[in-house]
Formats: C-alpha cells, structure tokens, sequence
C-alpha cells in the first residue's frame, strides 16, 4: 500500500516524497488513527485511501463485533446451566422433604419430579426405577446425537425410543422388521419428559443407556409402550416416554391385528410388569 501511494502521490509534492513517508500514512490510516498530517490529493490516490481505510475497520471492528456477540452467547448459555442447576438442587429439596413426610410414608419414591404447580394437581409424583420395566436393553450413543451445546437431540431420543422397540419385537417376538414385510408396525403418536439432563461426554465415553421397556395398553390392532431413558442401572430415569403403535396390513391404510408373537410378547411384558407390582405392593 506503502509504495502504491508513493508511485500515486509521488509527484503531487504533497509529503509523499518516500516511501516511509507513505508507509507512515498507511500505518495510520490502516490503524484507523488518522492523524491528518498527510493526506492524498489525486483520485487514484482517494481510492487507495479509501481501500486502506475499509481494510483498518475490517481488521479492527469486525472481530471486536465478534468476540462481544460470542460473550453474549456464552453468557446466556451461562445463564441456561445455571437456571437447570437450580432447578436440579430444588427437586433434590423436594425429594429430601417428601421422603421424610408422613403423607409417603410407605411409598418408595425413587424420583421427585419439579413441574408447574397448578391448582389441584400433586406437587410430588412417583417416578419409576429401572426394576420397573420387564424388558430392559443399553443402547449406544454417538457425538452426532448431540446439538452443538452437547445436549441430547430430541431426534435422537426418538431414534433411542424406536431401537428399543424394535429390540424388544426382536428379542421376545422374533419380529424383525424388513423390506416388504407385512403387517408392520407405524408409530402413531409419542411424547416425551426430559426429567435430568443427558450431555454428551459421560454417555458416549461411558458406554450409552440403559431403556426400560414396559406395556402399557393392548388394544389391537394397536400397543401402547412406556420407556425410561436411565444414565445408570440404579438411577432415576433422564426421561421417561410414551409411544403408541398401529399394525398396517398390506393394503395402504389397512389396519390389522397385532401378530399372535408380537401379542404373546407384549402379554408377557404385561404380565411380568404386574407381578413386579404386586411383589413390591407386598
């Protein structure tokens, strides 16, 4: 820029009679201080000028605009771990007074759940362990499971609700899904709570979860599961889910009933989660 200006201004008798004299002004200029001492009079020399000057703001203002907005960003990142960390230590407040009130005397409480509190409804709610759930499967984790602040993406939860399924027809069924083969199940509606966070080091370094399998309603030519995501064996779940298939025939919209294996399988989930209650009831 230093010579471009002296070849440019050189001859305009102007103080760009060097070509230190020129990189002195472009020093300035591209450091957007500007002194004024030295300034370019020809058109050419304008544009050179100008050039030098979009550059400066470029170099200096950009990545200050930059840094300020990521300080931002991580400030309510902050704010978000922090408001959940709260969150967490209330609930565990929550589940200290509950153990120790008369009213759950008697009643295994596993998990006390924080959720808006309307009128008429329980402040405290009994949350299953993995003991629960007659067909348990550990599946594994990937990093792209993961949004970019290391949390577990709901579309991945869903993928994780799906393979245990698909597990569970698998293992006690002997039901495999495959091209062409009918009748198949189509998943109908689901949800999901999130109940403890699930980031990204412990579960893809520790090996994946642990999902509870249990039935919850038969009624062909549709099954009603219930899930629970566990980080470990003995702990309370991280979420808990709900999922309701629908058989289809081979026709487009033809609802069938539920094969007789997968209908024995889910008996047999029924019949183990119900003596499992009773056991504990005694």
């Amino acid at each position: 820029l230093a010579s471009a200006l002296f070849v440019v201004e050189g001859e305009q008798n102007n103080g760009f009679n060097s070509i230190p004299m020129a990189l002195w002004w472009s020093t300035v200029t591209l450091t957007t201080v500007g002194y004024g001492d030295l300034v370019p009079t020809s058109a050419l020399g304008k544009l050179i000028a100008c050039l030098v000057m979009l550059l400066g703001y470029s170099i200096l203002a950009v990545p200050t605009i930059v840094s300020v907005l990521a300080s931002q960003e991580y400030l309510r990142r902050d704010s978000r771990l922090n408001t959940m960390a709260s969150s967490f230590q209330r609930q565990a407040t929550f589940t200290r007074q509950a153990s120790a009130s008369p009213a759950t005397s008697g009643i295994e409480m596993t998990q006390i759940v924080q959720a808006p509190v309307h009128q008429g409804e329980p402040l405290v709610a009994a949350i299953p362990a993995l003991r629960d759930f007659p067909f348990v499967v550990r599946l594994h984790l990937r990093p792209s499971d993961f949004d970019l602040h290391g949390w577990l993406q709901m579309s991945a939860l869903h993928t994780l609700m799906e393979a245990a399924i698909s597990k569970f027809l698998s293992d006690k069924a002997g039901w495999a899904a495959k091209p062409g083969l009918f009748p198949r199940p189509l998943p109908l509606e689901s949800s999901c709570n999130f109940l403890a966070p699930l980031v990204l080091a412990p579960l893809v370094l520790g090996g994946g979860v642990d999902v509870g399998l249990a039935v919850e309603t038969i009624q062909s030519p549709s099954c009603t599961y219930r899930l629970g995501i566990f980080k470990e064996s003995e702990a309370a779940p991280c979420a808990l889910a709900c999922v309701r298939h629908q058989w289809l025939g081979r026709e487009p919209n033809q609802l069938t009933l539920i094969p007789s294996s997968v209908l024995g399988a889910c008996q047999w989930a029924t019949h183990v989660a119900g003596t499992a209650a009773r056991d504990s009831g005694t």
